[in-house]
């Protein structure tokens, strides 16, 4: 009888110890629970690089999506809610913190990409004939962008002259389409300079305009289409 107890003794304890050894019902939950919120944290991430031209997070990435298929693919069943706790839980929390990281990167990249964009998107080419009847001989013309504050390069280039009486063809004007504020000035082959108003500058690349420089006294710019 003794032996008989004894053995039922034993085995109670082998139960016990084989379920002390396996994971519970809740403690896989929250185990799924911090995988399904890491893939989640992935999708964003992807999504997010997917839409940048800037690639030199690629590889910070794919070594967090390879840890990410490690914790997908592991068996937590046999392991026992205490190394779970101490061991697959803080690191599953590291690597959604790494991914909440190296997310806020990638939108920072975003939105730098997307400001540079639209900003891109608001100047236009002008393609321009000009026409120096300003009894000068011009070494320079300059656009000044005052609602930018920009200045374009000289647009007869750099060691020219554009003499009294003559043109320019195929003059290219980089124009931002938002600013109405706008000043063109010329620089004349004593140094000295002359601005020029030159607000009524289209802000559609249709066509080929033509700008006709007066005289300083005259302070005048004529475009027309």
């Amino acid at each position: 009888m003794k032996k008989r107890i004894y053995l039922l003794v034993i085995a109670a304890m082998t139960t016990v110890m084989l379920v002390g050894c396996k994971a519970s019902e809740e403690k896989l939950a929250e185990v799924n629970n911090e995988i399904q919120e890491i893939e989640a944290l992935k999708t964003q991430a992807e999504e997010v690089y997917g839409n940048i031209t800037d690639s030199s997070m690629r590889s910070d990435l794919d070594a967090l999506n390879s840890e990410e298929e490690e914790a997908v693919s592991a068996d937590y069943s046999k392991k026992s809610d205490k190394k779970i706790d101490a061991e697959v839980l803080p690191l599953l929390e590291e690597l959604k913190t790494s991914y909440t990281d190296i997310l806020g990167q990638l939108n920072e990249v975003y939105e730098q990409e997307t400001e540079l964009k639209e900003e891109a998107q608001s100047y236009v080419d002008i393609q321009a004939y000009i026409v120096n009847n300003s009894g000068l001989d011009i070494t320079s013309i300059v656009i000044k962008d005052n609602t930018k504050e920009t200045e374009s390069s000289n647009i007869i280039g750099e060691n020219a002259t554009l003499s009294a009486g003559q043109s320019l063809i195929g003059a290219v004007l980089n124009i931002y389409t938002p600013s109405t504020d706008r000043v063109l000035i010329i620089t004349d082959s004593s140094s000295n300079t002359y601005n020029y108003d030159i607000n009524e500058l289209p802000t559609e690349a249709e066509g080929i305009i033509t700008i006709t420089i007066g005289s300083p006294s005259d302070g005048a710019v004529t475009i027309s289409e």
